[in-house]
């Protein structure tokens, strides 16, 4: 029996960020992913579903925030330990604003040290059987 691939959904009202997690994804783990993206988070919302094995949240987003939507994708059933939110905040401040158990990490998406702690992460979850 064939391994479905791991669904990755990137929601980020940044095209470039989207892009560049599509990229990272399609070049780390090419077929063992299916890539999502949504820069209108209001239309992600409806799009949530407990099978997504990875979500990854932008914290400042215009229509809603990356905080109220972790919440509504947990109400819709989604694993807090399968949940990033990432920002251009200093980790220091998105630790301070996201308890441990709220999510599965916080990413200041700037820092090379949080994106090798992110690889490793990611690693972790597509390559569990």
């Amino acid at each position: 029996m064939e391994k479905q691939p791991k669904l990755i959904v990137v929601v980020d009202d940044n095209q470039l960020f989207c892009d560049r997690m599509t990229q990272f994804f399609q070049e780390r783990y090419g077929e063992k992913v299916t890539v999502h993206t949504y820069t209108d988070p209001l239309k992600a919302l409806t799009a949530l579903t407990p099978e997504i094995d990875l979500l990854i949240i932008d914290l400042e987003m215009p229509t809603i925030d990356g905080k109220k939507f972790l919440s509504y994708a947990t109400q819709k059933g989604l694993d807090k330990k399968r949940i990033i939110i990432a920002s251009f905040q200093n980790a220091d401040f998105l630790h301070q604003k996201f308890h441990l158990s709220e999510c599965l990490a916080v990413m200041d998406k700037n820092e090379p040290e949080q994106q090798k702690v992110f690889a490793m992460i990611t690693d972790s979850i597509v390559n569990k059987n």
